[in-house]
């Protein structure tokens, strides 16, 4: 039977459209990724780790969340490690990829965590980011708290960061910046905070210990959960199809997406 974090992301929107944009860059250079050593930091509870796989390469995922950590093994069976927040238990210049999705937002010292990132990655070696997206305009990010959607429902300590600000830090630091985009524009967003309500407020209450402390508590979290909310689950399924035409709105805001992805490459030595 396919593993409940698979069921899960055939039904997603966002997840959806990150792994799409992920493994385009990571095939846009017509790269071929055998031969290189990839890591996944924030590896959560394993489904894109299941897609980067497919892109070829070595994978070692890393998370620092144990929750997530059993989940992703389930899962991918293999290549996975606990991490204390901050520090890669890895060699100097030892990746020749590091993807860094959903991670920073979680950590405290994320400049720390940005220093350990170039610390591990290869000179040359590319590292793809994504994060949610901030700023005075972004009008679901102030609506979210105030229906109970605060950051620790998240898991998260801050609520994003600005695309040219991440580009900055990044360059700053010394890295060339390929490419840098925005994606889940308003709808999609929308539809996303929408689901999150549903599992904090009704689906979810009284299961906050069940997800995973790094990822909060505004998804299933567990293989325990995803039964226990099957006939839940059953019902989105139906209304999928209307749900995704919904969202296919965000063609008329092309312009503002609550959700940043960075391609950067360290410069050769």
């Amino acid at each position: 039977m396919e593993e409940w974090q698979l069921q899960i992301y055939k039904k997603s929107l966002k997840k959806k459209e990150k792994i799409d944009l992920l493994l385009r860059s990571l095939t846009r250079h017509n790269e071929n990724l055998n031969g290189k050593i990839c890591l996944e930091v924030g590896c959560a509870r394993g489904t894109v780790s299941h897609f980067l796989r497919t892109a070829g390469g070595t994978w070692f995922h890393a998370d620092t969340d144990n929750s997530n950590v059993r989940a992703a093994l389930a899962l991918i069976k293999s290549g996975i490690v606990l991490i204390p927040p901050n520090v890669l238990p890895f060699t100097d210049a030892q990746f020749d990829i590091i993807v860094s999705l959903d991670y920073l937002e979680h950590v405290h010292d994320d400049q720390a965590a940005l220093h350990e990132l170039w610390r591990v990655l290869k000179p040359g070696g590319r590292l793809l980011v994504s994060t949610p997206t901030t700023g005075p305009t972004f009008l679901l990010n102030k609506i979210k708290p105030m229906i109970g959607l605060t950051l620790d429902k998240y898991g998260h300590v801050r609520e994003g960061y600005d695309l040219k600000d991440l580009n900055q830090r990044l360059t700053k630091q010394g890295y060339d910046i390929v490419t840098s985009s925005t994606y889940s524009r308003f709808f999609t967003e929308f539809i996303e905070m929408g689901i999150n309500f549903a599992f904090v407020r009704i689906l979810g209450k009284g299961m906050e210990g069940d997800s995973a402390k790094r990822d909060g508590s505004i998804t299933i979290g567990s293989r325990e959960s995803f039964h226990k909310h099957q006939g839940s689950m059953k019902l989105y399924s139906l209304a999928y199809p209307f749900i995704y035409a919904f969202t296919r709105l965000d063609k008329l805001i092309p312009w503002q997406g609550y959700a940043l992805f960075i391609e950067a490459r360290k410069p050769q030595e």
